[in-house]
């Protein structure tokens, strides 16, 4: 492991003891009544599996990660059924550090990929020297032992570590923009991974990071509860409404007499306006507010029942949603077709609504189990994906790198150049020569987002996740989260701070 990915290691240590303090711990009692007795077994959806009394997923669940009692060690979380290291931003996970592949000379473009003794990676390529947009930093060595340190690559308008200047670290929780340390998350949100989340409110990350409630609970005050619609109320592991519900009436277990009902909370003969008298199970008749009963929405015998929806609300008399099945979203905002979309398919909405798949060089975007991947054969051509790593794309262009010439794995004999995917001695038509001797490689400099316009005029706009580079100008592919292009300038990146800016 690289110095820079120690470094970088223990960073991530300090936000995840951060994102655990002062937790919170589903029914404080170990999942016991009041009475120390345990709780009924839920009942589980498909994409849950039942460990002792609770339904868990067990593909993002740390203590149960790919089966119960499976627990992941605290440095590390669930992710698609296995303990991985939860990497911020644009770090990835190599062998149980976080590196970052655009700069990290023992990991450059892939883990374990180290560039040769004096050279630097820089955007993910072996060099000589730091591209114009990137500073040469140093890490460890003594200057009184007489010991060198070890130089490294950094973007000092986006690195946390090199913020500004280089071994200017950002304290925890804090993120690099326009080489400023600014907090990442706005008030009563909090860091989890490369993300912020409400720990009050979120069902992702209910209490804690990480934590995320069972289907049919939602997070409220930091705790997962049973989730109710307006005007309902939690009755142990259900919802009741206490004004008319003829078992819960005012308070819950509060059972009215045979032939009576419950109307305004109090039992009674009859029903008290605004609510009407329906037909029970078995002919028993209650009373019902048909503006907010599920039950009995805008009529008697009208049940709120959505798609793909855990827990259906009324709200005048028409039917809401008030919670999302695991997987699902509600997209279009639609009540009537309830959570319609797949948020473990849809490439427009992968993970959560609106979370479009967008990767570089990729012709056919597609989301599998919520996450964003690159399908087989849908490289654009003369693009591939070497590296095996999803984040970035087809990330290799096979046309001129010299250690994937035409194909994967297919390096040209040393003094020859790639060039049209084909191993040579000079560039062709279209592609200029970059760097010299060893480090000779051919690039179209017109469509290179690290050679664009020039050799080694790399792409690296402010807030964008992702540069491009087109006819010779760098040009925005994908904004970083939390920020967006707003003007339309790709000049000036992504230069709207979308968690802060009021407009």
């Amino acid at each position: 492991m690289s110095i820079r990915g120690v470094l970088r290691l223990g960073w991530f240590a300090v936000l995840l003891m951060a994102c655990s303090s002062g937790s919170s711990v589903v029914g404080g009692d170990g999942g016991r009544g009041g009475d120390g007795s345990m709780d009924a077994p839920e009942v589980c959806t498909t994409a849950q599996t039942a460990c002792g009394n609770r339904c868990v997923d067990t593909r993002n669940d740390s203590a149960n990660c790919g089966a119960c009692g499976n627990a992941c060690a605290a440095s590390l979380v669930c992710v698609a059924g296995s303990c991985q290291v939860q990497c911020p931003g644009t770090q990835t996970a190599c062998n149980g550090a976080c590196v970052d592949f655009q700069t990290d000379s023992q990991n450059c473009a892939a883990c374990g990929r180290s560039c040769p003794s004096g050279q630097v990676c820089s955007l993910g390529r072996c060099s000589l020297t730091c591209g114009p947009t990137l500073a040469t930093c140093t890490s460890g060595g003594d200057a009184g032992a007489d010991v060198p340190g070890i130089s490294y690559c950094a973007n000092t308008a986006s690195d946390r570590l090199n913020c500004g200047a280089c071994g200017n670290a950002c304290p925890a929780g804090n993120v690099c923009v326009a080489a400023t340390c600014q907090v990442s998350c706005p008030g009563g949100q909090s860091a989890c991974g490369a993300s912020c989340a409400n720990l009050q409110t979120d069902n992702a990350n209910c209490g804690f990071c990480g934590t995320a409630c069972p289907a049919g609970q939602s997070c409220a005050a930091g705790v997962c509860a049973a989730s109710c619609g307006a005007g309902l109320a939690v009755c142990g592991a259900s919802c009741a409404n206490l004004q008319t519900d003829n078992a819960n009436c005012g308070v819950c277990g509060t059972a009215c007499p045979a032939g009576q009902v419950c109307s305004g909370g109090a039992c009674g003969a009859t029903c008290a306006p605004p609510q009407v008298t329906c037909g029970g199970d078995g002919g028993v008749s209650q009373c019902a507010n048909t503006s907010i009963d599920p039950a009995n929405c805008g009529g008697c015998g009208t049940v709120c029942a959505p798609p793909n929806a855990t827990t259906a609300g009324c709200t005048a008399g028409v039917c809401s949603i008030v919670r999302c099945a695991a997987g699902f979203g509600d997209c279009n905002g639609v009540a009537a077709d309830g959570c319609e979309t797949s948020t473990q398919t849809s490439a427009t909405s992968c993970g959560a609504c609106g979370a479009a798949c967008a990767l570089p060089n990729v012709t056919a975007q597609s989301c599998v189990a919520g996450a964003c991947v690159v399908p087989t054969g849908a490289c654009a051509p003369g693009f591939a994906d070497c590296n095996g790593v999803a984040a970035d794309g087809c990330e290799t262009s096979t046309r001129t790198d010299n250690a994937n010439c035409g194909a994967c794995g297919t390096a040209c004999a040393a003094g020859q150049l790639c060039s049209a995917g084909a191993c040579g001695a000079t560039c062709g038509a279209g592609n200029t020569t970059c760097g010299a001797g060893a480090t000779a490689f051919c690039t179209n400099t017109s469509i290179d987002p690290t050679n664009c316009g020039a050799c080694g005029a790399v792409c690296a706009l402010a807030g964008a996740a992702t540069s491009g580079c087109l006819a010779g100008a760098c040009t925005v592919v994908r904004c970083a989260a939390g920020f967006g292009d707003c003007d339309g300038l790709a000049a000036n990146g992504c230069e709207t701070a979308l968690l802060t800016t009021a407009a």
